[in-house]
Order: C-alpha cells, then structure tokens, then sequence
C-alpha cells in the first residue's frame, strides 16, 4: 500500500518532508488520526516554519474533537502564511461556532473572501460569521449565492434557514429546514430540527 511505500521511504531519504507530510494526509485520509497527529507533529519539530503541516495539525486536532488545540494550530498557520485561505476560512467559522467570538473571526473570514471570493464554502463561513454578528441582510445574499452552488450541503442550507429567520421570512426557513430533515443527516437535522421548533 501507499501508507507501507511512505513507511519504509521516509528514513531512508535526507530531507524526508514531502514524503512526510504525504504520509500524514493519507493517514488523515484513511481515518488515522493519532498517527497523522504523530507525523505532522515531527515534521513541525523539525520544520518550525512549514505553514502547511501547522494546517494539517489543525484540520486533525479538530476531528479529534480537540478544538482548543485546533484553533492555536490554525492562528499559528496564519502567522506565517497570511494568505492560507483554508487556515483563514477554518479559525473564522471555528471562533464563531466554538468559542462565541464572532467579532475576531471577521476579519478572519474577510482575508478568506478577498482571497478566494468565487467559493461557496468561503461565501458560508463569511456569511455564517456576518449573521453571528448581526448583520442578516448581507448574510443572506451570500448564503443564497453559496446555496445555489451548493444545493444538497445540509450546513449551507442550514445558515440561510438561520438568516432568513434573522430577518423575519420565517416561511422561507421553515421550508429549508424542512429540506434538511427530509434529506439531511446527523448534526445538521438535529439543528434543523431544533431550529423548528423556535419558529
């Protein structure tokens, strides 16, 4: 298997970092998380200023549930690379969602936009993190851009459900969200469904 190749490759080479950090993406990939953890972490030991595997760090912190250890992997991506969107877009909607700090994450989701304004992803943390902040009219038009885009992405769906509420067009939220509970699954319908009930 390819995890075996990069196993046996990785000691054998002088500066082993691609193959490293190539490893510790098919870990994540399959699932392996601890061991993705373990690698990613050798290679930050080693290489001190590789943005990439503090992002890796991060992405993997946060499927493990660690959300703590996530955020300081991502604000230590940002440092030094201003311009990783990913790293930029996950602290903006992670500040917002697990830590209440909507007002920080801004900025944060506005870098991602100006870099990347054409994503419907970047749209829905930028739109997510706006409407956490009050601002529902300039919420909605992104969420329903990204939503277009992304029709059958339940979180999405779900934003514009929460905004369209904000700004009062309970009709219209309870008809996404009920699309959500028909065709959704997981923590997206228990939300929905949650946010039905208030209507």
């Amino acid at each position: 298997t390819a995890i075996k190749g990069l196993q046996q490759g990785v000691p054998q080479v002088k500066n082993p970092l691609r193959l490293q950090m190539r490893l510790g993406q098919l870990y994540a990939g399959s699932g392996k998380l601890q061991q993705a953890e373990q690698v990613f972490q050798r290679v930050i030991e080693t290489n001190p200023r590789h943005a990439e595997a503090y992002l890796m760090m991060g992405t993997t912190k946060e499927r493990l549930g660690d959300k703590g250890g996530s955020l300081d992997y991502y604000r230590s991506t940002v440092k030094l690379d201003r311009r990783n969107v990913m790293a930029l877009n996950n602290l903006a909607y992670l500040l917002t969602e697990n830590f209440g700090e909507a007002k920080e994450a801004l900025d944060y989701a506005m870098q991602a936009y100006r870099l990347q304004p054409g994503d419907p992803r970047i749209m829905d943390t930028l739109a997510f993190v706006l409407l956490k902040n009050g601002k529902g009219k300039e919420s909605v038009s992104l969420l329903e851009k990204a939503h277009q885009m992304l029709p059958d992405v339940a979180t999405v769906t779900l934003h514009l459900a929460m905004a369209k509420k904000q700004l009062g067009d309970k009709d219209a939220a309870r008809t996404l969200l009920q699309q959500i509970i028909a065709e959704g699954q997981g923590d997206d319908v228990a939300q929905a469904k949650k946010l039905l009930k208030s209507l």
